[in-house]
């Protein structure tokens, strides 16, 4: 089991398009696997990130980024072998995110060491970076949360109902120059209660990221 986690908030926060780069100085584009922290909330409600949900969606959004690799330009994907090496990749990925976008962070604007130490390895100058996080409940937890929650709703006559999300999702992207090393790109999107998995919201996402942009 991953042992990786990332605090997600639960607050909806306006898409946080930075100042960045112009997309006609981008030639061309590489682009790390999709990295995912899904939380799968069980019967017990204990929360753990579930590696299984967590790289099919990394797989599905993958497979996102390729159909539009014409758009985008890519030229390849960077491969990490090396379980350690991914390890530590993760762990900066979700330091860098909840840095970032969560503590607004100035100083976080620079690739980490290993995202650094990657690009050069690849003689990569702009790499894409996605990052999803996000939950599902398993039916036997929404169905206990549901059932609490109306319970307690005709224990106070209806003046408190909890409504329970059953899912969610949130992404984060970042586009990184090696020459400038800094990132030149920066986005997230408002969080939303769908499924994480399903192709079709991953493409929305993806393209509510560069709306304007690349699309």
């Amino acid at each position: 089991m991953r042992k990786t986690t990332i605090i997600l908030s639960t607050l909806i926060l306006i898409s946080c398009a930075a100042k960045n780069i112009d997309t006609d100085k981008i030639n061309s584009l590489d682009y790390f696997e999709p990295v995912a922290f899904i939380n799968l909330i069980n019967k017990e409600n204990t929360t753990t990130v579930n590696d299984s949900i967590s790289q099919l969606v990394s797989h599905r959004l993958d497979s996102i980024v390729n159909e539009y690799s014409d758009r985008f330009r890519i030229r390849k994907r960077l491969e990490i072998r090396d379980p350690s090496l991914q390890k530590s990749f993760e762990k900066e990925v979700a330091d860098l995110i909840f840095e970032k976008f969560i503590n607004k962070n100035p100083k976080m604007n620079i690739p980490t060491p290993t995202i650094d130490s990657i690009l050069q390895i690849n003689n990569s100058r702009f790499t894409m970076l996605n990052v999803v996080t996000g939950f599902q409940r398993t039916k036997k937890n929404f169905r206990n949360q549901t059932l609490k929650s109306l319970g307690i709703g005709l224990l106070t006559l209806g003046s408190a109902i909890q409504i329970y999300s059953k899912n969610s999702i949130t992404t984060y992207t970042l586009i990184f120059d090696s020459n400038g090393e800094k990132i030149v790109f920066e986005n997230k999107t408002d969080l939303i209660e769908s499924k994480p998995t399903k192709p079709s919201v991953l493409r929305s996402e993806l393209i509510k990221t560069f709306r304007n942009y690349y699309f």
